[in-house]
């Protein structure tokens, strides 16, 4: 096996590792911290209250792990400003796309109900994970674009795989239908928001998109009306 083999095998496999970690990883420090007595000790009486109170923690937790993973090198990472001025164009243009596409569809989903830090702490924790800690990885192991006639670099598609792969346990919580899509979406949305990262080197342009689509998907899950379903 050449070192280049290696060297890629080992960074899908590092990964996967950290895709499950980061899913994994704030659930068992929730246990083993007793996160659930203290939310009783606090009179989180209501479900739904303790429901947002264990969210917010959960995605500390992740973004707590995210802060871990590029804290001994944060500009390679993407915490940075970036080459903005020469690209600000194009990246307004591909952040504007899947946002404008997910307001035309989002309305006929049948969506769950998501607390409030879906869009406060969540994109951010998760753009420290995958697009700021992953694709740095990816584009070291991964050198190039994926056809010389498509310039994308490898490593975008491959931190888009990832980030999609980490929604894959809302199955066990969200309705299946949803989730189906949501994989195929979270593909996508970061295949193309990421071309940001690529362009710019900075992770904070992904961030923004992803906070704001959230925010927009946190709206439309507290809405009195019931979603419509297509079919």
């Amino acid at each position: 096996m050449s070192n280049s083999t290696a060297s890629k095998l080992e960074a899908l496999f590092h990964a996967l590792v950290i895709t499950f970690a980061a899913h994994a990883l704030p659930t068992w420090a929730g246990q083993q911290l007793q996160i659930g007595r203290w939310l009783a000790a606090m009179q989180f009486t209501d479900s739904k209250t303790a429901e947002e109170a264990w969210s917010f923690v959960g995605d500390l937790l992740c973004l707590s792990f995210g802060i871990l993973l590029v804290a001994p090198n944060p500009k390679r990472y993407g915490l940075c400003i970036g080459d903005i001025r020469t690209h600000w164009k194009r990246v307004f243009l591909v952040i504007a796309i899947p946002m404008f596409a997910a307001s035309l569809v989002a309305p006929f989903l049948q969506m769950p109900k998501f607390t409030i830090s879906l869009w406060l702490i969540s994109p951010f924790a998760q753009d420290l994970v995958f697009c700021g800690y992953l694709y740095a990885r990816f584009k070291d192991a991964f050198q190039g674009y994926i056809h010389p006639r498509i310039p994308i670099n490898k490593a975008v598609l491959l931190t888009a795989s990832f980030f999609s792969l980490w929604h894959v346990p809302n199955y066990g919580s969200w309705p299946w239908d949803f989730v189906t899509l949501q994989l195929g979406y979270t593909f996508l949305g970061a295949a193309i928001v990421g071309m940001t990262r690529q362009w710019t080197g900075s992770m904070w342009y992904v961030t923004l998109a992803h906070t704001v689509g959230n925010f927009g998907a946190w709206c439309l899950s507290q809405s009195p009306r019931l979603p419509l379903r297509f079919g």
